[in-house]
């Protein structure tokens, strides 16, 4: 009788054994598939210093140089897409391997078409990947260059197309302020509207008051809102020639508008030209030391004021 009851005391402690090794080794598995979704991922991106991202011999550097973040070392990065950037290279996770059958296929396109990616802390590699996917079916795949699988990628929460970060254009990682003032340090300001010259005023500060010599008496609640408005302008887009051709024509004609913006003690006024808008378009053409910008019609418009509009009647 007790050698019956210890047999099943051995078949149960055996299946209790089975039972913690397989939970045991699934607990473990579950750990290493965590890690694994993080391979892709810079922990702690305070150290970085430098993002390369390079496209059929052509790239895009983003760096990180005396607190100023600079894109390709002549455009100060955007903030808002700088925090997008750093959050992207922390929380990107790896959701899968590829399946087996499209490996060649997707090892293929991210040897044409993909994005090589590099992040660097001070002069150390961070971390080396290749981008790319398919946007239409919004999949992203990254692979490290020393191992054979790739993955997808995806950020945990968002249904968006990770790749596509790397395939923002220079103009577009670029800060969109186009001027940053105040109104209580602009020496001169001036709106001048060369197809429409009376239309056409200036502002100076004298005597501690802003005046408009064209104008006997000035609104002043018109006035300083529209200083307000000019203090600080923002693009939404900067194009180059030939980007969008129905804007090149545009930038060869008169401006709309000029203003011009100097403060006390600068030598030279900030210049920011406005042209004619087009049928059926929402964006109005600008330049602004030679470089091509998009503005929204409905944001610009504000600053477009005429002189008679200053008159207080």
């Amino acid at each position: 009788m007790q050698k019956k009851k210890n047999i099943q005391l051995l078949i149960i402690l055996s299946v209790l054994v089975v039972i913690t090794i397989l939970l045991y080794s699934i607990s473990d598995e579950k750990r290493g598939t965590n890690l694994a979704k993080e391979i892709f991922a810079v922990a702690d991106t305070a150290q970085i210093t430098r993002v390369e991202i390079m496209h059929e011999g052509k790239g895009t550097v983003l760096s990180r140089k005396s607190g100023r973040w600079m894109v390709n070392d002549k455009y100060l990065l955007d903030e808002g897409m700088r925090t997008v950037l750093l959050s992207v290279l922390n929380r990107v996770r790896a959701q899968r391997q590829v399946a087996e059958v499209m490996q060649a296929e997707v090892i293929d396109s991210l040897r044409e078409n993909g994005y090589q990616v590099k992040i660097y802390g001070q002069s150390q590699l961070l971390m080396e990947y290749v981008a790319g996917g398919d946007k239409e079916a919004n999949v992203s795949y990254f692979k490290k260059p020393e191992e054979e699988t790739p993955y997808v990628v995806h950020l945990p929460g968002y249904e968006s197309y990770v790749a596509g970060l790397f395939e923002i254009t220079e103009n577009d990682w670029r800060n969109r302020i186009v001027l940053a003032t105040n109104w209580n340090i602009i020496d001169t300001l001036a709106l001048d509207y060369p197809r429409n010259p009376e239309s056409s005023f200036s502002i100076i500060f004298r005597n501690n008051k802003y005046l408009v010599p064209e104008v006997a008496e000035a609104d002043t609640s018109v006035l300083y809102n529209f200083m307000d408005k000019v203090s600080y302008i923002v693009a939404d887009q900067y194009i180059n020639p030939g980007q969008y051709p129905q804007y090149d024509s545009v930038a060869n004609t008169k401006p709309l508008a000029i203003l011009s913006v100097k403060e006390i003690g600068e030598k030279e006024a900030e210049k920011i030209s406005i042209f004619p808008p087009l049928p059926q378009e929402r964006m109005l053409l600008g330049k602004f030391d030679n470089q091509m910008i998009l503005f929204d019609f409905n944001r610009i418009r504000s600053i477009l004021i005429r002189r008679e509009a200053l008159a207080d009647e």
